[in-house]
């Protein structure tokens, strides 16, 4: 035991159970988890050509820490030594000093086009970042920074690819979690990997309009914030509440870090009372009010406090059948004063799989 002469604060706790190390596993075994061990997909045991091969053939989720990060660092070192791709484009919000994906990125500078958007304040990591850049730049990468009043929170990465027959391929990885290996064990978080034409089409547009220092706009696929995401979560809720009063089957399910924004917690509501089924799975803070007859008594609101922490947003509405992961919580911040991205999930069976699998062991 540990006297304290005040209230520690719980960060200190982390810190003394993260340099604990061995006295604790020795002493009392009890009090850590067992080992988690990632699993590995062996889509990305492949290496070269016959890794993008594999991708170009389907969309692929990532549901970390449960699948490892590994993969896409494998992934985007295949990227970095691979003589058909011709670059390297990716966004930075929280990343790990001594991470093998700033190595690779720095080796590959050297023979091929390697640009970074490095967002200067994340807070707690605005010193961490700066040195990134400093050191990125220093090796060749083309390195830009989020601008104007705007933090750059969303997290993609864009590999351009010429393929055997002379045409160029997008190969697009977008997650709802940060480019960090250390996070990425105890975060969960979930990441697609996919070469579907609108979304690289939409990446493209993306980090074109950043490095031009213009918020991106005019996309297929991809849900932009500050443009769009807010206008079009409000269309997908108001859809599913004109679903329930002609009588059809309606479904609302969210699962989001905070939900305190006031026009969504009002058209959750009118769903509510129009007779829409809702699940929400909110980490923090919330300003609904669930279970008030007249009002909410169709929205249900639960938290998720386990071993990992909950950092994954997802929007699913069930008449639209549409189905988004994000980078952003549903809040003012994320939707007019930070660039997020929201992205469709289009293949049939990983939408199937995050429906009747994912979506029920959080409810």
């Amino acid at each position: 035991l540990h006297f304290m002469p005040v209230t520690m604060h719980l960060g200190g706790f982390w810190a003394i159970y993260s340099q604990s190390g061995d006295s604790i596993d020795a002493k009392h075994p009890e009090l850590k988890y067992p080992v988690q061990v990632p699993r590995m997909p062996p889509l990305f045991e492949l290496k070269g050509s016959a890794l993008f091969d594999a991708i170009k053939e389907r969309d692929t989720l990532l549901h970390h820490p449960y699948e490892s990060f590994e993969a896409f660092v494998r992934f985007l070192t295949e990227a970095c030594t691979d003589k058909q791709v011709l670059s390297i484009e990716v966004t930075f919000y929280r990343v790990d000093a001594f991470s093998t994906i700033l190595r690779e990125l720095k080796k590959a500078a050297k023979h091929k086009s390697v640009r970074v958007v490095i967002e200067l304040r994340a807070r707690f990591d605005e010193l961490n970042n700066l040195k990134i850049a400093e050191e990125l730049r220093a090796a060749g990468c083309e390195v830009h920074f989020g601008f104007g009043k705007l933090k750059l929170h969303a997290k993609l990465s864009l590999i351009t690819r010429r393929e055997n027959d002379g045409t160029l391929m997008h190969y697009t990885h977008l997650s709802t979690g940060n480019y960090n290996a250390t996070t990425a064990k105890i975060y969960t978080d979930l990441a697609l990997v996919t070469t579907n034409r609108a979304i690289g089409s939409d990446a493209r547009k993306f980090f074109d309009a950043v490095y031009r220092e213009r918020v991106p706009s005019n996309f297929k696929a991809l849900v932009p914030a500050p443009i769009r995401m807010h206008r079009r979560l409000l269309e997908l809720i108001r859809k599913e509440a004109d679903a329930a009063r002609r009588g059809e089957k309606a479904r609302i399910v969210a699962k989001v870090n905070a939900l305190v924004d006031e026009r969504v917690v009002s058209e959750l509501y009118e769903a509510s009372k129009a007779g829409v089924k809702i699940d929400l799975i909110v980490r923090g803070a919330c300003s609904l009010i669930p279970g008030i007859q007249g009002l909410s008594q169709n929205i249900r609101v639960i938290s998720v406090v386990d071993r990992f922490l909950e950092h994954s947003r997802l929007y699913y509405f069930g008449s639209a059948q549409a189905l988004y992961l994000s980078s952003a919580d549903w809040m003012p911040r994320n939707f007019f004063s930070r660039l997020e991205l929201a992205y469709p999930i289009l293949d049939p069976k990983l939408f199937e799989w995050i429906e009747k699998v994912l979506i029920p062991v959080y409810l």
